[in-house]
């Protein structure tokens, strides 16, 4: 391939990420003001007294303790953080840094991770690491009248700073309805539930939406969304748990780590070659939508409207990262398709492009034209890959297995991921990375191109044991965030490295 169409692919990569921060200004500058119940502006500017020095009469902090937690009751139910990277329930709160004050730091993360401004009360207990404090909401904690956990009330916290990026949501549960396997620290949970009784009530004010806080473009498609959630309410119990036994098949069909597992698979399928481009489709187009969520910022349906929700979607929804690499990848796969089977192809692409946007939309993961928005940016991205293959005079293009070309891709993701400290951003980093080590070790493989049998059912048993001691450790981790964060980065590059070893290891075997 010459210099000129490698540097048309990154040209097409960066004009891409160009076009999203000039529309994601304008975007933020055109946002509507959400009402009055709901706070919008950030924690240096909620109110002068947050930024007071505490008063207090605390014996000093071991040096161990490097954490402070809020504890706040409201309708004698908990606040609860559910965390993003650990999976767990959490009081809100979090690291004391150079030397803060660690009731400003409770203050702090309880307004980033829960969007509620809160008075710092006394000290109620410590642990080797942490400190836990009474706090008390300035205003009435708002909190949605119906909700489908069954066990208490989710509160509206898409303003919130790390709404999406550390925490999934909020909730205020009973005490006894939470098992101390589900938080983060289940040794403390009994210390915890006896401080809660000795803290006092608060008041809550309920509402059953948030639909008029929506821009207005998402009002109408809010309404269509109650509307159908109503109407599935009232369905038969069957149907109902077909549809929620669906949503929970494909929200696990559609995990990354699950799609990068059968990576071995596409290089038997498709050789490593395609594999490498396809991978390089989805990781451009990826990186393009997740820099392009920040700057709209619409939070997904659920934030507004959390009757059902039957995935773990939060965050951001436009536009739709799933329904993006879905279409790219459909499209890119059609060039390996044989002629008399593309009808059969195109009819089952379609019926899955449908049955996502069902899902996705029923469940309250996103909305209809963030759906659409991905489809046309994941349909772009593929014709420009499928140019570029019926534009190649030979069968197999190496382009994608070149260290430079995923070097320059990997500089990209490092540099998003250093603007957007994210989780979201430091996986695709690893990916890059990971397709890049792949890359290096292309060179040192024999050129066929697709694996045999053996090297495939060696590569996916390999990657079956690194899953399971994956999964081991990750529950091993789940009291550590940076532990939880260092492990789910660090598994994707291991795994898309396996099959390339097996590769190497097996043709230096045969060559022998």
């Amino acid at each position: 391939m010459s210099v000129t169409q490698l540097l048309s692919h990154i040209a097409f990569t960066l004009l891409l990420a160009l076009l999203t921060i000039h529309q994601s200004f304008a975007a933020s500058d055109m946002s509507p003001n959400v009402t009055s119940k709901v706070p919008n502006t950030s924690f240096n500017e909620l109110s002068d007294n947050l930024r007071e020095p505490f008063v207090h009469n605390d014996p000093p902090l071991a040096p161990t303790i490097r954490g402070a937690l809020c504890l706040v009751r409201a309708d004698d139910r908990i606040l609860l953080v559910d965390e993003i990277v650990t999976g767990k329930l959490s009081l809100p709160g979090g690291t004391i840094d150079n030397n803060e004050d660690p009731r400003l730091t409770a203050q702090r993360e309880t307004w980033e991770e829960a969007g509620l401004v809160v008075v710092v009360g006394q000290e109620l207990g410590r642990t080797k690491r942490a400190v836990f404090y009474e706090c008390k909401v300035e205003s009435d904690i708002i909190a949605y009248s119906e909700t489908n956990y069954g066990r208490g009330v989710e509160l509206p916290i898409y303003f919130a700073p790390h709404f999406g990026v550390e925490v999934r949501s909020a909730n205020l549960l009973s005490p006894k309805s939470v098992s101390s396997t589900e938080y983060r620290y289940p040794s403390q949970w009994p210390m915890v539930e006896s401080m809660f009784a000795a803290i006092p009530n608060q008041p809550i004010s309920y509402i059953d939406n948030l639909i008029s806080s929506a821009p207005k473009v998402h009002q109408l498609e809010l309404s269509w969304l109650s509307s159908t959630q109503e109407a599935l309410v009232a369905a038969p119990k069957q149907l109902q748990e077909l549809v929620v036994l669906g949503g929970n098949v494909l929200y696990i069909v559609l995990q990354p780590l699950l799609l990068i597992s059968f990576l071995p698979l596409f290089i038997w399928l498709w050789g490593r070659y395609f594999t490498a481009q396809l991978m390089f489709a989805v990781t451009a187009t990826s990186l393009f939508i997740l820099v392009a969520k920040q700057g709209f910022s619409f939070p997904v349906p659920h934030a507004y409207l959390p009757t059902l929700n039957y995935n773990e979607r939060s965050g951001f929804s436009f536009p739709d990262l799933i329904m993006a690499n879905w279409i790219c990848i459909s499209s890119i796969v059609v060039s390996q398709i044989q002629p008399r089977h593309l009808s059969k192809f195109a009819i089952a692409a379609f019926l899955v492009t449908i049955i996502i946007a069902f899902y996705q939309f029923i469940s309250g993961g996103a909305f209809l034209s963030d759906m659409l928005a991905g489809a046309i940016i994941g349909a772009l991205v593929g014709w420009h890959f499928i140019r570029h293959h019926f534009s190649l005079a030979v069968i197999e293009d190496y382009t994608f297995t070149r260290v430079k070309v995923w070097l320059i891709l990997t500089a990209i993701a490092a540099t998003c991921a250093y603007i957007w400290q994210y989780p979201s951003f430091l996986s695709w980093l690893a990916l890059c990375i990971g397709m890049l080590l792949f890359a290096v070790a292309n060179g040192y493989c024999p050129p066929r191109s697709k694996m045999c049998l053996k090297e495939l059912l060696c590569s996916l048993v390999l990657i079956l044991l690194l899953l399971i001691g994956y999964f081991r450790l990750e529950t091993m981790f789940a009291h550590s965030g940076i532990g939880s964060l260092l492990l789910q980065t660090l598994v994707i590059p291991v795994t898309i490295m396996i099959p390339a070893i097996v590769m190497i290891v097996f043709r230096k075997r045969n060559c022998h």
